[in-house]
């Protein structure tokens, strides 16, 4: 698979109006998204996988990226693996800290 590092920064880009420096929509819905680019990262790099409908951490090993990081554990932490339509049950606010550093690569003009 591709590298898709980019994915969470240019998902969050599309939800912002750059004009007026905030969200286009309910942030709860970008959190969810920005959960589904996690994961896609994780599976990526090999870190997760799906097994009989649960998200299984197969290598807990940090992966130098901070986000990404705090996801494995998130993942690794209930007794039993969490199902994937079940994840968003705890979304969190969405990371406004990937805009600078998206803006930074060229992925947006803020």
């Amino acid at each position: 698979m591709t590298n898709v590092d980019w994915l969470s920064e240019d998902l969050l880009l599309l939800a912002l109006d750059a004009g007026r420096g905030r969200g286009l929509g309910r942030t709860y819905a970008i959190s969810y998204g920005l959960m589904g680019a996690d994961l896609v990262r994780l599976a990526a790099r090999g870190r997760i996988d799906i097994i009989d409908d649960q998200i299984v951490v197969r290598n807990p090993a940090p992966t130098g990226d901070a986000e990404l990081d705090a996801a494995l554990a998130r993942i690794g932490e209930p007794a039993s693996p969490p199902r994937p339509g079940r994840l968003g049950a705890t979304a969190a606010p969405a990371d406004l800290r990937l805009v600078p550093g998206a803006a930074h690569r060229g992925r947006g003009d803020l």
